[in-house]
């Protein structure tokens, strides 16, 4: 998860900076070489080189190993969805104005991709012929993404109009609560996976469950028109965590059919609390990738928080019950009157 977060925000800072300070053109030929740099690489394996984990330092020997063997093809796809969008937002398509509503569908694609893997990949496919099939996806991707940006550049035509800020760009304090509110839910996201496998029960595939909700809120939430009314999400969120602190006191006697479904409900309504509110203070579609930029740093520190630096420092899972109630900075008023009084400080 740290690995992927990190690449992730690579991937997201590259997207920033290509379109800050290159052309429309001079981007698009920057990520074709990108891909095609990636596709050479291509199929995708494990590093066999690195050997066997070592006794100490397994973490960081994972995460070499993952940017070993996916590190430049999960960078290139990284940067796609802020590139799309930005790219989409200088068009004159209607629509241009609010492209957030992309990052939306880019989160169906991972949903239903995070699902199809367990119920129809792995069980139909062997590891060579899914290795061998990256190839044929990434020219496929290649081909999209050349053919939407000529659809941009002479179908709509490009303009500059949505890369002419209309006021200031944000200050700290916006910044602050971009990260606060991506750090909180991706924190908790490893947490309660971790707490679920090791307290209440362990099975193949369990990690998917919290992961796929965690995407779904994105889908939900980043569209002007509410699929869950906030307000809704609001009231069971002390309710959820009430329920949730009984069971996690009386743990021995809560059987998993009921705790297990409690654990993963007060995740869900929490990161789609976190997620609306972080879609609500989003900026003008000019300063999008910074956005993006500041929530995948935000996402980052929380796996970073969660998975390496909380094992540290707790001898249980002590960040779980900690986050829970971390989550609660989306709450209307919470998170302004905490940065005010940081900002005193």
């Amino acid at each position: 998860m740290v690995f992927f977060q990190t690449a992730l925000l690579a991937g997201y800072l590259y997207a920033h900076l290509s379109t800050r300070y290159l052309p429309f053109g001079w981007a698009v030929a920057l990520h074709l070489s990108l891909l095609g740099a990636a596709y050479a690489g291509l199929p995708i394996e494990v590093a066999a080189y690195l050997g066997r984990p070592p006794e100490e330092g397994q973490a960081l020997w994972l995460i070499v190993l993952l940017a070993a063997s996916v590190g430049l093809p999960f960078f290139a796809l990284a940067g796609t969805a802020p590139l799309l969008q930005a790219w989409f937002a200088r068009s004159r398509h209607p629509g241009a104005h609010n492209p957030y509503f992309l990052y939306g569908a880019s989160n169906i694609g991972s949903f239903a991709a995070l699902l199809a893997y367990p119920l129809l990949i792995e069980p139909t496919m062997t590891l060579r012929q899914q290795s061998h099939s990256w190839p044929f996806g990434f020219a496929c991707l290649a081909i999209l993404i050349g053919g939407g940006a000529l659809v941009i550049a002479t179908g709509y035509g490009e303009t500059d109009h949505a890369l002419l800020p209309a006021g200031p760009a944000p200050g700290l304090r916006r910044h602050g609560e971009w990260i606060a509110l991506s750090f909180a839910p991706s924190a908790l996201l490893v947490a309660v996976t971790a707490h679920i496998g090791t307290e209440i029960v362990s099975a193949p595939y369990l990690w998917v469950a919290p992961l796929a909700l965690y995407l779904a809120s994105f889908v939900i939430v980043f569209r002007d028109s509410e699929i869950l009314p906030r307000r809704l999400m609001l009231r069971m969120q002390p309710l959820l965590i009430v329920a949730l602190a009984f069971a996690l006191v009386l743990s021995r006697f809560t059987p998993a059919v009921i705790a297990l479904p409690l654990h993963l409900a007060n995740f869900f309504v929490a990161a789609l609390v976190c997620h609306s509110e972080l879609y609500a203070r989003r900026p003008q579609a000019a300063r999008l990738t910074g956005f993006y930029l500041w929530m995948a740093f935000g996402g980052a520190l929380g796996g970073i928080f969660s998975a390496l630096v909380a094992p540290r420092t707790f001898a249980t899972i002590a960040e779980y019950p900690i986050l829970i109630v971390a989550a609660l900075i989306a709450r209307p008023g919470v998170l302004d009157a905490g940065l005010a009084f940081g900002i005193t400080l």
